[in-house]
C-alpha cells in the first residue's frame, strides 16, 4: 500500500485528514520532481540541499513522513517537537508503523535497542530551553527540526548543510513567517522524495521567503546569566528547570514555587510581559506540559514553569522586569490563585 493510500485509510476516521486529502486540496499524483521543487529551489540552492518541499506541520504532513520512514523499520520520535507530530505518531502506530517515543533527556540507545534506524529529533528541548546532544551511528537516518536552533542563534544558516542531519524541518512561525508555512529539506534523495508530501502543493516564493528570514537572523548576545542573577536576587526562591550552562541563549525556564503558571501569566500580561507555561502548552489553562510530566516532573512542578525568552535588554530593563515579576508573584501567592 502506498503512503497516500495509507493516509486515505487513516482519514476515514479523521475529519481533518479527510479535508486535507479531498480532491480540491490534493494535487495530481503524477506531479514531477521539477514541479515539486520549484517553490523551495532558492532555499535548497542557497544552503546546499538537493531537495525541498513545503511542509505545513499538520498531522497529515507528519503522518506521511512517519509512513515513509517507517517503511524501513522502527522510527524514534522526540515528544517535544510539535503536538501534531505526537498525534501523527499515535495514528501511525495504529496503522503498523513501529514508533518509539523519545523524551528530550533520553539517550538514543533506548530507541536503538528497539530497532530504530530513523530518528525525528530536535537539538533543543523547547519546553525548558535546554540543548539536546545526539550522536549518529553508521547507517542511521536523522531528521532534525532546526527551527528553534536557528531562531535562537545557536546555529548560523550557512552551517545547516554541515550538520549530520539527512533531512531538516523548518517551522515558519518560529522563524518569523506566518503559520502554517514550513519547509522540508533533504541533503541527498535517499528514498523516493517525490512520494513524500505529494499531497502538499508547492508555494511560489516560499524558498525566497525562508532565505530572507534566515539571512536576517543576527548573532545573539547571551545575557541569560546576568538576567538570572538579577531575577534570583529579587526572588530568592526562584529556581531553574535546567542548569544555566545547558540553556540556549537568552532563555530561562523559571520555577515559581507554590503557584499555577496561568495566574502569573495573566497578571504579567497587564504589564506587557508576555510569558508562557512551556512552548507547547502556552498558557497552562488546562493540563500541565505532558513533556515535562514524561520527564519525571510532578503535576505541581509542571504548573510552576514560566518560560521566559528575550532579545537584547539593557540591564536597567532587566531590573524593571525582575521587580514586576517579584510584585506579581507575591500577589498571586497572597491571593492563593
Amino acid at each position: 500500500m502506498t503512503n497516500l493510500a495509507r493516509l486515505h485509510e487513516v482519514a476515514k476516521n479523521n475529519d481533518a485528514l479527510r479535508h486535507i486529502l479531498s480532491d480540491s486540496n490534493n494535487p495530481p499524483l503524477n506531479t514531477t520532481k521539477t514541479e515539486l521543487d520549484y517553490g523551495l529551489a532558492p532555499l535548497c540552492e542557497r544552503y546546499g540541499f538537493s531537495y525541498g518541499r513545503s511542509f505545513d506541520y499538520s498531522v497529515g504532513a507528519f503522518l506521511e513522513l512517519l509512513f515513509a520512514l517507517g517503511a524501513s523499520g522502527a522510527v524514534a520520535v522526540s515528544m517535544a517537537i510539535h503536538p501534531n507530530l505526537n498525534i501523527a505518531a499515535n495514528l501511525a502506530r495504529t496503522h503498523g508503523v513501529l514508533v518509539v517515543p523519545l523524551l528530550p533527556c533520553q539517550s538514543l540507545d533506548v530507541a536503538r535497542q528497539k530497532g530504530a534506524k530513523s530518528f525525528v529529533l530536535s537539538p533543543v528541548n523547547d519546553e525548558i530551553f535546554s540543548h539536546n546532544v545526539y550522536h549518529k551511528n553508521m547507517g542511521e537516518l536523522f531528521v532534525y527540526d532546526m527551527s528553534l536552533t536557528l531562531a535562537a542563534g545557536i546555529l548560523r544558516p550557512d552551517s545547516l548543510s554541515q550538520t549530520d542531519a539527512d533531512m531538516i524541518l523548518l517551522e515558519g512561525e518560529i522563524l518569523g513567517l506566518a503559520r502554517p508555512l514550513g519547509a522540508f529539506l533533504q541533503r541527498m534523495p535517499t528514498r523516493d522524495s517525490c512520494a513524500l508530501f505529494a499531497m502538499q502543493p508547492p508555494i511560489i516564493g516560499l524558498g525566497l521567503a525562508f532565505c530572507a528570514v534566515l539571512e536576517s537572523q543576527q548573532t545573539i548576545k547571551n545575557q541569560a546569566t546576568l538576567f538570572w542573577e538579577i531575577l534570583h536576587a529579587a526572588i530568592p526562591t526562584l529556581s531553574l528547570f535546567a542548569p544555566l550552562q545547558s540553556l540556549i541563549p537568552n532563555a530561562l525556564p523559571l520555577r515559581f514555587v507554590g503557584i499555577k503558571a496561568r495566574a502569573l501569566i495573566s497578571a504579567c500580561a497587564y504589564d506587557e510581559i508576555l510569558i508562557i507555561n512551556g512552548r507547547r502548552c502556552l498558557f497552562g489553562l488546562s493540563q500541565p506540559s505532558y513533556v515535562l510530566e514524561s520527564m519525571g516532573f510532578c503535576d505541581a512542578h509542571c504548573r510552576e514553569l514560566i518560560a521566559l525568552s528575550f532579545g537584547t535588554l539593557a540591564e536597567q530593563e532587566m531590573h524593571r522586569i525582575a521587580q514586576i515579576l517579584k510584585l506579581r508573584y507575591a500577589q498571586v501567592l497572597a491571593l492563593n490563585l
